[in-house]
């Protein structure tokens, strides 16, 4: 189910203000910030977004997988 539908039905049901979040892209070609203001509208949430290119998730995607690897060698917690 898509958000907008979960967040507009929320919104029919208890129509307080709520806190809404989302993330953009800085490549218009996938952005949807168009969109989510939409929907921000309709409910009347209060809005907060992150917006972020293909430079910071490959950076990222980077420092993830490193620290995945960290992680796997000296685990925390045991893996049964």
């Amino acid at each position: 189910m898509d958000s907008s539908l979960i967040a507009a039905m929320i919104h029919r049901i208890h129509p307080e203000k709520r806190h809404s979040f989302s993330i953009g892209f800085a490549d218009k070609d996938i952005d949807e910030r168009a969109y989510q203001s939409l929907m921000v509208s309709r409910v009347m949430s209060e809005h907060h977004e992150a917006v972020f290119d293909w430079q910071d998730i490959a950076d990222q995607l980077k420092k993830r997988f490193i620290m995945r690897k960290v992680r796997s060698k000296n685990p925390m917690i045991p893996v049964l």
